[in-house]
Parts: structure tokens; sequence; C-alpha cells
């Protein structure tokens, strides 16, 4: 396997960590600074994670996200896994690299953070954040790559947890025409992976880059 990013790259920062200048610097509308009060309020927080995390909660269930299940393989899954590789991820998505399809390499997933099955659900702001997110993972590929075709697939019959499936195909893959769920074609040679333009890892960088602050 290529050498894979050590860790995934954070959309945000912590406000405490913007410059003043920044989005979330209240002086410049007037506003009230929220100073001690936020302060207290998120150190209240991190001893309750804490304290959960005491009791034998997991990280994934002691998360403050509202609408986690703890019965959801999305809702748990880890930052890296057999399945997934965590690439980017903010308070509201992650975006992973799919590894058990390994016929279709350049295969990624925009993960809503939240359990809610429809994007309907979300709000306006959350849908285009959410719509954003698989538009820019696309012409990644699309740029890198100069695939056939992009599939775009929302379905959740099996996992009812928003998520997009975003996988760059080629012509001489198993299964195109077809879907990559519908019947083998041809068995490639050489190897789709061996006919990417860049090579897994490269690729992997370009999506960070593309969602770096």
């Amino acid at each position: 396997l290529p050498q894979l990013p050590a860790r995934p790259v954070a959309l945000w920062r912590r406000p405490a960590e913007r410059p003043a200048g920044g989005r979330l610097h209240r002086g410049r509308d007037g506003a009230a600074d929220p100073g001690p009060d936020l302060d207290g309020r998120l150190r209240g927080a991190r001893e309750r994670r804490r304290h959960r995390a005491g009791a034998g909660m997991s990280e994934a269930a002691a998360n403050p996200l509202p609408g986690l299940q703890a019965d959801c393989p999305i809702c748990q899954v880890p930052a890296a896994s057999a399945e997934t590789l965590t690439l980017v991820q903010d308070e509201r998505l992650r975006i992973v690299r799919v590894l058990d399809a390994p016929e279709f390499p350049a295969f990624y997933r925009v993960i809503w953070a939240a359990h809610v099955a429809e994007l309907s659900e979300l709000s306006p702001a959350e849908r285009a954040h959410c719509l954003e997110a698989v538009v820019t993972v696309e012409q990644v590929l699309r740029d890198a790559l100069a695939p056939t075709k992009i599939n775009l697939a929302a379905l959740g019959n099996m996992v009812p947890h928003l998520h997009w499936h975003v996988i760059a195909r080629f012509a001489h893959d198993s299964h195109f025409p077809q879907p990559i769920w519908g019947p083998r074609q041809r068995t490639p040679e050489p190897s789709t992976l061996s006919r990417l333009a860049v090579p897994l890892d490269e690729l992997d960088r370009r999506i960070q880059r593309a969602f770096a602050p």
C-alpha cells in the first residue's frame, strides 16, 4: 500500500486559535465578546466528556455531536480502519477514502457527522456545506485523473446515515459502464490502480489541500 497521510486535515480551528480579524471575532460587528462565559461552558463540556470516558464510554459514544447512534456503523467508524481512511474532518462532516473496494481505487465518501438519513433534513446552510464538499472532491478527481465518469451516489438503504459516494470511473475498470454494485464486465489488465495518473497518496494529499483552511 502507498504511504498514507498520518492524520486527517481539520477544516476548522478552535476559536482561540483564530486571528482577531477572523470570521469568529465578535468585536467586528459590535456584539458582546462571549469571553469568560464561553470559556466556562467549554471547560464544563470537556470535564463532562472526560467523566463519560472515565466511566467506560468509547470516544465515539462520548462525542457531543447531536444525533449520533451507538448502533450505527458510520457514526462509530474510527479515523482509520480496514474499510476507510479519514482524510479531512470538521465539526459537520468527514471525507474518507474507501479501502475495501480495491477495483475502484479512487473511491471517496463525504459523510455527514450527525446521524440523519436524508439531505432534506439538513438546514439550507448545512446542505450547501455538504454539497460543496462533494463537488470539491469530484473536482479534485477530475483534475487529477481525467476519469471517464464521476459516479455520485447517496443511497443509505443498508445504513440510513447521510453519506455520498464519489467514485472515479474508467472505461477499462472491472464494471464500467455498470455501477460498481452491478455485474462485473471484465478483469482489467493492467489493474485500474496501476493506471491512475497519480498515486493514491498524492491524490489524498490533493484532496486535503483542497480543504485546507
